[in-house]
């Protein structure tokens, strides 16, 4: 019998955002470059199987498990239903690896933000909860990279900081991601919500606090004759934190909160904004950089995390504690040149990524660890 590879694909949904589209694309596209020696299966939750079967058209067996991300659940219910499948590897697509594992497994690590960004401002918990939740965290995250055969890092800066934390890493990989299609494709245009105003900057994302999202807020206070700031954010306590600073700093008027949006209304919000900016101190890899770009959109992003090694020369950079140096970067995306300018310099610079390539680089790396 073929050896069998497992993916746990309980993520592959858009409503767990950048997680969520990395988990659907590689489920997508996997088998246009799978080896056939191989079987695969999919650990799914029992709700997105038929979209997942559609999606990959009957590519993969599919094992229902209910237990979320995170929950005390997934440490028996994963072990217990692998156990029974016997796989000769399984690819864990975020951190979240149960403890007593009785299988070979690699993980894909995308950033180590939690270790970095930790407090009261990161939690909506009390205190007790929020330290044990945060011992489970790294109990969980040490185990999972000091016991896989290998890692997968989005980026070279995620793999450093992998390694500056933790010495017992062995193999990591570097597998940059890629353009969602849904985002590339040109469809008829949407109209975008009522209350947008051109020009407007956009901005999107989760708020959590290392966003950095209320360095736009200081700038819109400081500089009145700024473009509106559009925010494409689902809804969640920080959001709603977000627009209480807006309101408290004065510039809710100039700020339109929208939530969550289907792809091609998030293309035609790209294709119409004046820039995307990108505040954020810690990104893994900025996959909304990239879309803005493929779609025409000029990107202004920190200097900081993996931003500048995934976006390259395409982007303006800014220092993420300056919100007078993002106002410059702002006035010179408002020249149409230097708009122009770098509308192509990020068509060109996103060519290099894509899905398939990703696809393509996890596929040899399950034949090098089996």
């Amino acid at each position: 019998m073929k050896p069998l590879i497992i993916i746990d694909g309980r993520l592959a949904n858009l409503r767990h955002a950048g997680l969520g589209r990395y988990s659907l694309n590689f489920l997508r596209f996997l088998p246009e470059v799978a080896d056939r020696q191989f079987r695969y299966g999919v650990l799914a939750r029992p709700e997105d199987i038929s979209h997942l079967g559609k999606l990959t058209r009957g590519f993969y067996s599919f094992y229902p498990l209910a237990a979320s991300h995170y929950s005390w659940q997934e440490q028996w219910q994963v072990p217990f239903l692998l156990r029974r499948l016997q796989p000769n590897l399984v690819h864990f697509l975020h951190f979240n690896v149960p403890l007593f594992l009785p299988v070979p497994f690699v993980v894909t690590i995308h950033d180590l933000i939690k270790h970095h960004s930790f407090g009261k401002a990161a939690t909506t918990r009390s205190f007790l909860s929020y330290r044990l939740k945060r011992w489970g965290y790294r109990l969980v995250f040490r185990q999972a990279v000091c016991r896989a055969k290998a890692i997968i890092t989005p980026s070279w800066w995620t793999a450093q900081d992998l390694r500056r934390h933790y010495q017992c890493v062995q193999k990591v990989k570097v597998i940059p991601e890629g353009v969602d299609p849904d985002i590339l494709s040109r469809r008829k245009a949407r109209k975008l919500p009522d209350g947008v105003q051109k020009p407007f900057l956009l901005y999107v994302g989760s708020l959590y606090p290392h966003k950095n999202a209320t360095l736009l807020l200081k700038m819109l206070q400081e500089w009145p004759a700024a473009p509106q700031l559009v925010v494409v954010a689902a809804r969640s306590v920080f959001r709603d934190r977000f627009w209480q600073e807006a309101q408290k700093m004065g510039v809710a008027k100039k700020v339109l909160l929208v939530g969550f949006v289907e792809d091609n209304v998030l293309a035609e919000f790209y294709r119409q904004a004046l820039a995307l900016v990108f505040p954020s101190r810690l990104e893994g890899f900025g996959l909304p950089g990239l879309e803005a770009m493929a779609r025409g959109c000029p990107v202004i992003a920190a200097r900081a995390g993996a931003l500048p090694e995934t976006l390259g020369p395409a982007a303006l950079y800014f220092n993420p504690d300056s919100s007078s140096e993002l106002r410059h970067q702002v006035e010179i995306i408002l020249n149409e040149r230097q708009r122009q300018k770098y509308c192509r310099l990020g068509f060109r610079w996103v060519k290099r990524y894509s899905w398939q390539k990703m696809a393509q680089g996890i596929m040899d790396l399950y034949r090098e660890v089996l």
